[in-house]
Parts: structure tokens; C-alpha cells; sequence
């Protein structure tokens, strides 16, 4: 006979464990039977358990160590018989030692180990994985109560007399004494509601069932261990009643169910999902049914989900499922409109599409304004030719001859003797020499275009060539020059070498532009022992910039190294920007490109180290980033060097008091919008007096809450600080800037190579020609 071993709920509990090697150790406590002297106290319902708390990693953890407890009925799977949390004390080897049902005061529930079954213990430490169960045994204390609960090792109920079949229960007085009653021997009771049964026999593992009322035989039902039942027939789920004209009835419902753990309410929740079958067109002449899918979470009884199989096999799908050619994007069909001009399509297979062929021979597809039509191609006739403007003859018929009109050439175009205007825009391929006596200008030319024109344009591509060249004693002269070596502007005098004045208030407006496409050409030099170039500017509001001293722009390619403005000096400055303004910058610099890669940025850099600004407005540098503060009365100045960090900080810190040993701090709304709690954030905790300790508990978006450790009471006040991550650099660390500083190298390579200055060769070239 299979012997179940119980753990008597009257006695003291305690029990010892099979447990883990890695994870825990056993302890067995055994107690003696209390006298009759103590039989009035009762004995609390707690089980001892000790063993060993380890991390990740499997290094000891020691402090206060947060710990679950369950006990279930399997050693896999199944939902918790009871859990509960504590936090343990641990020594430096992980130890602990944990009293199981100290958290109720009643101590474990009386129901746990009154089924006799097996029970598993479950334990998980904080934020790990449950270890793997252990099994629960009982002790000789333990064994003795069970044992206490038979009669030879038999439950009472098989020392129940059967009742005769005439309902008859009358007992001998003799045998009534026995049994310590008083009673006679006419004394009668109500019949039993129940009476013994007999079997002949039955298969093991099969689940009995009554052939008659009263015997057993094997059913249709088997179980195999203790997570299967088998069926040898068919399973029947019948309706719940039979229907009527004013109401049908559904099948009962094939139940499963599963089990999720909901964070929000730190509980297991069931999943249930239901198929039944269910009547549709009750009273009807087509009266039939489907096959209908339920589902419900926790308490909530399951409703339908809106997926069913008709009686014909169709199926309905739930709001919001989608399947081919049901709006997936799959083509499903091509066919040819009316007047579009094409044949063929189908909706299955493989597709073929042509030029319609109803349009009869010699016929073309013309568009007729709203659909294609087949029209006769044209026969092309000349009907005539007339002589236009300076022509003459022409004629509609036969053979026909053009002929320019001299006389008309002659009062509309230029002659040689004569004085000419010209009207259009004029081309010479060859040299033109103007020569003049009069005192007026030699030549002269007026642009009167709202574009951006110039009066006269000059250009030469020879080596050392000039665009043009103008000697005056007040303006040179305007030009450009692309050749080798060539000059852009060349001009000298005694008032000015070179002036152009804009007058023009819209539009792109220069007063002076100088251009060269020469590796080592100069679009505009100035040489001068105060002011090489000035530029000034008058311009009032408007476009952005609205006036503009001096710009510098150069179209070269990327790996070229030029330079928009570019300014050098030996023992002086290279460049000098001061501002008057109250509400502008004394120096912009912005890269307007869309572009936010890695090379494109604002660079300050030298000897000892580099310092880069890309177009996110990340700052990075070689050196160290400083702050500077006064000390001695402002006599000295010192550096103070900012804390560096591996990925992107933001800090807050503050101050709070604790209220019974707990209190609820709330993050700053402003601080709150500039990093991200909802990935992760760090709380540091100091302490302002004597206490079990302090941790942080419910980390939230809005704030988190601090406790005294052990369950501490106390009313101390305490500081914090906190870490979050910035918003927008959550996933950013450590960012390799490598190609940054490589490219700045690489372009400060191309500014210190050697450069062509030659800053007074273009005056002395001009002097020789004078």
C-alpha cells in the first residue's frame, strides 16, 4: 500500500529540503512533543529554510538581500499553492537563514499540506530567475501527526458500517456501548444518502465510472502520470439545453488557459481562450450554427473575439485582419478601359498588354483631349511660299525662288560708312582696336539689365594674360581672367588702382567681384602697408545677410583645401573681429548643409591638441575642458577641469526626509523633460543621521520612493543625486570621433602647404607697362 507522507497542520511545522548545490543549502529543525502543560499554546505554522544568496555571476551577495518564496503542487510548471516576499539578512558568504510564513500572522495557510501531495519550494532572488524547485519533506514530528489521523493506518471512513438496504439503521445496545453512545436498541436514523459500491475489477490508471448504481467499472477516461488524461472514445461538449422558438443554446465550451504575469499588478493573470459552438438562424427554416472563437483575462468571463467557421466551412475574421487581395497591396487583376488605347488583361496568370488593333490601315492613335482614337495620318501639302521680312519673290505654285531685300538690309542693319546702333546682342570672333581722338570716351558701354550683368566683361585663357586692362588716374578698369597665372582685376592710379561702385538697392548687387579658376591665381588682391582689402557695408533690413563688408566664397572641390576667406600673419594677427552691436554675435560661424556627418564642422585647432564643433552642436576636444574662478581676492586664476563621462549624463540632486521610514520624492518637471526615465536613471542616497540604511524603491517617470532598510521607522533626512540619460542620447557611447580628427588633418595639411603669395608681383607687372 502506497504510504503518503503528511506534515500535520496541529503540530509545529518544520521540514528540510533537497536542495540546489549552487543555490541553497538544507536545514532540518526538529522539536519534541510538547506536554500537557503546553498543549494550550499553539504552535506556530512556520517552516525554517536556509541557503545561499549569489549573483549573476555567482559571487556571494551579503546585506539585506530581497527574496520570493512560493510553494507549488509539481516540480515544473503550475501556478504558486502560496508565496511570499522577504528581505533576508546575508553574511559575506551569501548565508541566510528565513523563516517561511513569518510575513502572516496565522504563519503558513492550514490547507498546504493537508491533501497529503507532494509540495514543491520555489525560491528567487531579486531580479533573477527562480531557482530550481526543491522538494519539501516531512520529519518524524511531522510523520507522527499524520499518523495521528488514522486508525491503523486507515481513514475513518472505512470503519463506516454500510447501511442495510432497507435503510434500517438500528443497533445493538451492546454494540452502541462500544462506541461510548446511549442509546436503545429500537433507536433508528435517517437513512444514509449514500451507500457502499462494488467492483469487479478495473484497469490501472483508468478513471472509474458507475455501470449501475451501485458498481464501479474502468470508463473511457486514462491517466498517464499526472498531466494527462487520455480519451479511448469521442469527447462530447453538448449544449446547454435544448432550443425553443424563442431561444437557442451553445455547445459547452473547450476551455485552455494560460498564465502571464502582470508587472502592474505584481500578480500571475490567466489567459482564456474558449471554442464553442453556437447556434445562428434560430427559428428559422435555415437554422444552423459556427464554430466561435472567446477569450477573457483574469475574472473578466470570455467574449467573443469575432473570429467563427460558418456551418459551410467559411470563415469570419476579426476586425482588423487582412489577407490577400483584401487591401495588402497584391495585384489582383489588369484590365483595359475604353479609350485608353490598349487591349488584353485578364485576372489570373501571366498578362499580356498591347496597342489596340481596331484602327484600320494607315490610321494612327491621336489623343483627342480626353481619351485615344484611331485618326488618318495627314497628306503634308505646301499650298504656297510668301517672302517674309528682308525677303523677296516667293509664290503657290510651280517652282518658287527667295531672294534677299537689299533694300531693306540697308536702312535695317549696320554699314560700314556710317554711323551704326546696335539693337541685339553682338558676337566678334577676332581682335577689335578702338581708336579715338575726341574727348569723350573711347568706348563706352551701358547695361541697363535689372540682372547680374556686367557693363563690360573681359576674359583670356593665354598664360599671364589679361581679361582686360584699364590705366587711369581714377578707375582701372573691371575684368577676369581664367588662364594660368592670369589676374582677375589688374588696376593702378593715382587716386585709386581699382573702384566699383553698386548702386542698385535689390538683387545680387557687388561692387566689386573678382574671380579666377587658377590653382594660384587671386580673384581680388589688395596690397597695402595699412589696409590691404576694405570692405563696408550700408545695407538696412531685408534679406539675411542684408549688407555685407566682405565676402569671401570658393566653389573648389571638397579635397581641394580652399578657401573661402583665408587670412595668414607672421607675428600678428591672422584674423581680428570686433563688434560694437548690443545684439548681434562678433563672429558666426554655421554650416548650412543637410548633411550631419562626420566631417563637417567648426574646428579650433593647434600644436597641443584639436577641438571640433560638428552641425549637431556636439562639442569634442583632445584637451581637457576647463573652467577658470578667482582665488585670492581675485589675484590668481585657477583652472577647474569638468568631469568626463563614457556616455551622456544629465545630473540633479537634492533633498528629502524621510516620514516613518519611507518618503516620496518627485523629479524636477524641468529636469524631467531633458533626459529619458523611461530607459534607466540612478539614485545615490547619503544618509544625514543614524539608521538601518537607505534604498531606493518604484522608480517612475514622475520620481521614485526611499525606505529605511529592515523596515526601519525613522524620520531622518537624507541628499540624493541623480543620473539620467540625456534625451536623444540614450544609445550614445563612447562615439568614436576618429574620422573627425583624421579629416581635420587631413585639410590643415592642405591650409599649411606651401602658397603662391606674391604680394607685390601684380604691381610690379603693371608698373612695367605703364
Amino acid at each position: 500500500m502506497k504510504r503518503h507522507i503528511v506534515i500535520a497542520v496541529a503540530a509545529l511545522w518544520s521540514a528540510s529540503f533537497l536542495a540546489s548545490a549552487q543555490q541553497t543549502t538544507t536545514t532540518t529543525t526538529t522539536t519534541t512533543t510538547p506536554d500537557a502543560s503546553e498543549a494550550a499554546s499553539p504552535v506556530p505554522r512556520l517552516v525554517q529554510f536556509s541557503g545561499f544568496a549569489k549573483d549573476l555571476n555567482g559571487a556571494p551577495l551579503s546585506g539585506v538581500v530581497g527574496i520570493t518564496f512560493a510553494l507549488y503542487a509539481q516540480q515544473n510548471g503550475g501556478e504558486p499553492l502560496w508565496l511570499e516576499t522577504q528581505n533576508v539578512q546575508a553574511d559575506a558568504r551569501g548565508h541566510y537563514s528565513a523563516q517561511l510564513g513569518v510575513t502572516n500572522s496565522n504563519g503558513l495557510p492550514t490547507d498546504l499540506f493537508t491533501s497529503g501531495e507532494a509540495r514543491w519550494l520555489g525560491v528567487q532572488i531579486s531580479g533573477q530567475d527562480e531557482q530550481p524547485r526543491v522538494l519539501l519533506l516531512s520529519v518524524p514530528y511531522a510523520l507522527k501527526a499524520g499518523d495521528a489521523q488514522t486508525l491503523g493506518g486507515l481513514p475513518p471512513s472505512a470503519f463506516v458500517l454500510a447501511a442495510p438496504p432497507n435503510g434500517d439503521l438500528s443497533v445493538p445496545a451492546v454494540e452502541q456501548s462500544t462506541l461510548g453512545q446511549t442509546a436503545t436498541a429500537s433507536a433508528t436514523a435517517p437513512p444514509p444518502t449514500s451507500s457502499d459500491v462494488t467492483t469487479t475489477g478495473g484497469t490501472v490508471g483508468t478513471i472509474a465510472a458507475f455501470s449501475t448504481s451501485t458498481n464501479i467499472q474502468s470508463s473511457l477516461l486514462s491517466q498517464t502520470g499526472k498531466t494527462t488524461i487520455n480519451v479511448a472514445g469521442q469527447l462530447n461538449l453538448p449544449a446547454t439545453g435544448a432550443a425553443t422558438s424563442s431561444a437557442g443554446f451553445d455547445s459547452r465550451p473547450q476551455t485552455f488557459v494560460a498564465s502571464a504575469y502582470n508587472s502592474t499588478s505584481s500578480a500571475a493573470v490567466p489567459q482564456t481562450f474558449q471554442w464553442q459552438a453556437e447556434p445562428s438562424g434560430n427559428d428559422t427554416a435555415s437554422a444552423s450554427g459556427t464554430f466561435n472563437l472567446l477569450f477573457g483575462q483574469g475574472t473578466t468571463k470570455p467574449a467573443e473575439t469575432g473570429l467563427n467557421i460558418a456551418s459551410d466551412g467559411l470563415i469570419t475574421f476579426a476586425a482588423g485582419q487582412t489577407f490577400p487581395g483584401t487591401g495588402d497591396g497584391t495585384i489582383t487583376g489588369v484590365t483595359t478601359a475604353s479609350g485608353s488605347g490598349l487591349s488584353g488583361g485578364g485576372t489570373s496568370g501571366t498578362l499580356n498588354l498591347g496597342l489596340t488593333t481596331a484602327c484600320a490601315a494607315n490610321q494612327v492613335l491621336q489623343w483627342s483631349g480626353s481619351t485615344w482614337a484611331c485618326s488618318s495620318v495627314g497628306a503634308g501639302t505646301i499650298t504656297g511660299v510668301t517672302a517674309g521680312t528682308d525677303l523677296s519673290g516667293g509664290g503657290t505654285s510651280g517652282n518658287v525662288t527667295l531672294n534677299l531685300n537689299t533694300t531693306a538690309l540697308n536702312s535695317a542693319y549696320a554699314q560700314l560708312s556710317a554711323n551704326n546702333t546696335f539693337a541685339g546682342a553682338q558676337t566678334i570672333n577676332n581682335s577689335v582696336t578702338v581708336t579715338g581722338s575726341s574727348a569723350s570716351n573711347e568706348l563706352q558701354v551701358t547695361n541697363t539689365s535689372s540682372s547680374a550683368a556686367a557693363g563690360i566683361l573681359g576674359t583670356v585663357s593665354s598664360t599671364n594674360g589679361y581679361g582686360m586692362e584699364g590705366v587711369s588716374p581714377n578707375v582701372g578698369v573691371f575684368g577676369s581672367g581664367t588662364g594660368t597665372g592670369g589676374i582677375g582685376l589688374d588696376g593702378h592710379g593715382t587716386l585709386q588702382g581699382a573702384k566699383g561702385v553698386a548702386t542698385a538697392t535689390s538683387g545680387l548687387v557687388e561692387g566689386v567681384y573678382g574671380q579666377t579658376s587658377s590653382d594660384s591665381g587671386y580673384g581680388v588682391e589688395g596690397v597695402s602697408p595699412y589696409i590691404g582689402v576694405y570692405g563696408a557695408s550700408d545695407g538696412a533690413s531685408g534679406e539675411t545677410p542684408s549688407g555685407v563688408g566682405v565676402w569671401g566664397d570658393t566653389g573648389g572641390p571638397a579635397e581641394g583645401g580652399y578657401v573661402g576667406v583665408y587670412g595668414s600673419a607672421g607675428a600678428n594677427y591672422a584674423g581680428a573681429f570686433v563688434n560694437n552691436s548690443v545684439d548681434s554675435p562678433t563672429l558666426t560661424v554655421e554650416n548650412i548643409t543637410a548633411n550631419s556627418g562626420a566631417y563637417l564642422f567648426f574646428a579650433a585647432s593647434g600644436t597641443g591638441g584639436e577641438c571640433l564643433i560638428d552641425v549637431n552642436a556636439d562639442l569634442t576636444c583632445s584637451g581637457s575642458i576647463t573652467g577658470v574662478a578667482n582665488v585670492d581676492g581675485g589675484t590668481r586664476k585657477v583652472a577647474l577641469y569638468s568631469t568626463q563621462s563614457t556616455e551622456s549624463w544629465y545630473e540633479d540632486a537634492g533633498s528629502g526626509q524621510l516620514n516613518h521610514g519611507a518618503a516620496i520624492i518627485s523629479l524636477d518637471s524641468t529636469f524631467a523633460q531633458t533626459v529619458n526615465t523611461g530607459v534607466e536613471y540612478h539614485v545615490f542616497l547619503t544618509p544625514k543621521g543614524d539608521c538601518e540604511g537607505l534604498y531606493v524603491a518604484n522608480e517612475t517617470a514622475q520620481g521614485f520612493e526611499v525606505h529605511e532598510l529592515r523596515g526601519g521607522h525613522s524620520s531622518i533626512a537624507f541628499d540624493y543625486r541623480i543620473m539620467a540619460k540625456r534625451v536623444g542620447y540614450e544609445n550614445v557611447r563612447m562615439k568614436d570621433v576618429t574620422a573627425s580628427y583624421q579629416e581635420l588633418q587631413k585639410h590643415e595639411q592642405l591650409l599649411r602647404r606651401p602658397r603662391h603669395v606674391a604680394a607685390t608681383a601684380p604691381l610690379a607687372a603693371t608698373s612695367a607697362r605703364q
